[in-house]
Parts: C-alpha cells; structure tokens; sequence
C-alpha cells in the first residue's frame, strides 16, 4: 500500500505552486483590493442609476395619466357647457316659432304674399307613408322571432312586385 505524502508527485505532472503575490506583497495588495472596491461601487453606480430611471419611467407615466385626467375632466366641462347651451338654443327656437310672427317676417321683410287660386297646384299624395310603414316593419320584425321576421320580409317583398 502506497501513503501519499507532500513531497511525492504521483504520475508525470507536477503540483503547481500554490503562490499568491498578491498576499506576500502590501502594495500589491492594496491595488488588488482597491481595484476590487473600484468594480463594486461602479456596478453600485450602474444599479443606482437603473433603479433611478425604473422610478423616473414609473412617475413620468403616473403624470402623463394625471393629465389625461385632468384633459378628460376638462372636456366633459366643456360638453356639460355645450349641452346647456344647445337645450337654451332649442328653447329659443321653440318660443320663436309662432306662425304669425313667422307670417308677419315673410310679409314686411321678405316681401310675400299668399298665392292666388290659379297659382295654387294640388299633389296627390299616397295614403300609406313609408317612413312610418318602415318604422313600423321595424318593430315588427324585432318583436318576432328570426323565421317570422324572414317569412314577413319576403311577403313584403313579394307584395311589391305585384
């Protein structure tokens, strides 16, 4: 049985030489530790910026959305201003729509007069209106289900044609 010991080197290859420079050497030392102290506080500059700019983007966005708000509540001011306006111009136009004052406007200013007998030309009009029978075929097709409203189009439809 073989005892390994510390001066004998098993196989071809030596041990290295466990020799640290650094240790033996004061100045060599300090550089190494300040050179050491150097890349930590620049990798604690680097993180101190990231987080800076992390916190910069987080509150940049924050304003950005406080003034959106600000814009939003600004506008729906203006459209309450608006709205109130428009009811006021409606109520006006209502109580400025009497037909004798519209008539005395149409006599004194713009110079009319009522048209004669021979002027007067009479238009027949149909009795159905369309505007009221699409209205309410409207209705009809959405008070009914989906194949009555099918089967009530194509009857329409049909009616027309003939």
């Amino acid at each position: 049985m073989t005892r390994t010991s510390d001066k004998y080197v098993h196989g071809t290859l030596a041990e290295k030489i466990e020799y640290d420079v650094y240790e033996e050497n004061k100045v060599l030392k300090a550089k190494k530790i300040h050179k050491q102290n150097r890349k930590i506080k620049f990798r604690m500059i680097l993180n101190t910026a990231f987080i800076f700019s992390l916190c910069f983007i987080i509150i940049y966005r924050y304003a950005l959305v406080t003034e959106l708000n600000y814009e939003i509540d600004k506008l729906g001011r203006q459209y309450e201003e608006l709205l109130e306006e428009k009811t006021t111009l409606e109520f006006e136009l209502e109580k400025g729509m009497n037909l004798a004052k519209i008539e005395e406007i149409a006599r004194n200013k713009l110079g009319m007069v009522r048209p004669d007998k021979n002027q007067i030309v009479n238009v027949s009009v149909p009795k159905d209106d369309y505007t009221v029978a699409a209205a309410e075929e409207k209705t009809k097709s959405e008070a009914q289900g989906l194949f009555d409203a099918l089967v009530y189009k194509i009857n329409s439809f049909a009616s027309l044609l003939y």
